[in-house]
């Protein structure tokens, strides 16, 4: 093998490798972006949620509301609240839904039939909910405040 030979096979293993380490970078890169786009959508779902107050707190004549906050910087979509009926003599959950919330805002819904509930709480009650973000995801918190997607 003549030293052109042995030069030609040098470069080529060299542009092999460089292009094998170009493809590691950018593989690299696309898994990074995408890990903070997830970290992104679970820190804004992480800013929604739902609680039972009292209705004086917020303007209403109602005796509880449901309050459903929305602290990010982008709207949540098919919020849903369900304030579970605690007597059995044929009271029916509190369904509240608002199909959107906008950024940083507070929405408040009189809920007939959650004073039971939320007298069983004393006041502070926290109900299950579930609502999309921005991105399209689900999201569910359950009614002690713990979220998970899906």
């Amino acid at each position: 093998m003549s030293s052109t030979e042995v030069a030609t096979w040098i470069q080529a293993v060299g542009s092999a490798g460089s292009l094998l380490a170009f493809a590691a970078w950018v593989g690299i890169a696309i898994v990074q972006r995408r890990d903070e786009f997830e970290r992104h959508l679970a820190q804004q779902a992480r800013q929604v949620a739902a609680w039972i107050d009292r209705g004086d707190q917020h303007g209403s004549s109602a005796r509880y509301v449901v309050c459903i906050a929305n602290g990010a910087d982008t709207p949540v979509y098919r919020c849903r609240v369900v304030v579970p009926a605690l007597e059995h003599n044929g009271d029916r959950d509190a369904d509240v839904r608002r199909d959107l919330v906008p950024p940083r805002t507070t929405v408040v819904a009189d809920a007939p039939g959650i004073a039971a509930f939320a007298d069983a709480l004393e006041g502070g009650a926290v109900p299950p909910m579930a609502f999309t973000d921005s991105a399209g995801r689900r999201w569910r918190r359950d009614g002690e405040g713990r979220l998970t997607e899906g």
